[in-house]
């Protein structure tokens, strides 16, 4: 199992699952400040976690299981983000004796035609990827549509720290996981719209008002589709981790708190 393990040996725990794109460190730099034992897994094919035959929705869930047990969780508090957000539904709905709370960010029940739209381009760059000047096409697409205009041009009055697009696209553009083109290719399928009601845990949907990818009416069904569920908007892109990582930290600690 590859995942990544902080806080002390605890018999209730919080989850982590990050998105298609990315990785625990990149959807979740604040792992380390959340409070009490956190376990975040890499799914096939991201950071040291090998290549899969085959990934689905319920392997991915199995993944989430075997991670948890592995950090010694018996109840687990969940937050899934992106691609996560549906794994998270899906163990959810699958395993009401273990999940207590869910924060669902960025997240969607299936991919409307413009999330597939872009899964489709994304895929398309990704196979010429091994080529330098297409990884860059890649990270050029991926830094446009998981951020907000504001976090390109938002910086103080004096410019200072404005990001240079074409330096972040090349960093993005260098460390593509090997597994993403079969992540992306299960958001264009998956359907998790019938466990929406057998969601019985106090649920949050964080969503980024600004969001370019996953457009925030994917949040809106999830936050209607699960009983009780609360909605909080972002001012933000999709990746909360890189825009807004310290108001996402909040959001989840203090859902995690008030529903305790």
């Amino acid at each position: 199992m590859h995942s990544v393990t902080t806080g002390p040996v605890a018999g209730h725990g919080t989850l982590l699952l990050h998105g298609a794109g990315g990785a625990p460190e990149a959807n979740f730099p604040f792992q380390a400040e959340l409070p009490g034992r956190v376990v975040a897994p890499y799914y096939p094919g991201t950071g040291p976690a090998p290549v899969a035959s085959h990934v689905d929705v319920d392997s991915l869930v199995a993944l989430g299981l075997e991670a948890a047990d592995d950090a010694g969780l018996e109840s687990i508090d969940v937050v899934g983000y992106s691609l996560g957000a549906a794994v998270a539904v899906r163990l959810a709905a699958q395993r009401p004796d273990r999940v207590r709370r869910l924060v669902l960010a960025t997240g969607f029940a299936h991919a409307s035609p413009s999330l597939r739209m872009a899964c489709g381009t994304w895929l398309a760059l990704l196979e010429r990827a091994g080529d330098p000047e297409q990884a860059r096409a890649v990270g050029r697409f991926l830094a446009w549509v998981s951020s907000s205009e504001q976090h390109w041009s938002g910086a103080g009055a004096d410019g200072e720290g404005v990001l240079d697009p074409d330096e972040v696209a090349a960093l993005i553009g260098a460390n593509i996981p090997p597994g993403t083109a079969a992540l992306v290719d299960l958001i264009r399928t998956l359907d998790v719209r019938p466990d929406l009601e057998r969601v019985h845990a106090s649920t949050l949907v964080v969503v980024p008002t600004e969001d370019r990818l996953v457009h925030p009416a994917h949040a809106e069904e999830l936050a209607t589709g699960i009983a009780g569920a609360q909605k909080l908007d972002v001012h933000a892109g999709h990746n909360l981790g890189w825009e807004t990582p310290e108001e996402f930290r909040k959001a989840i600690v203090k859902h995690l708190a008030d529903a305790a």
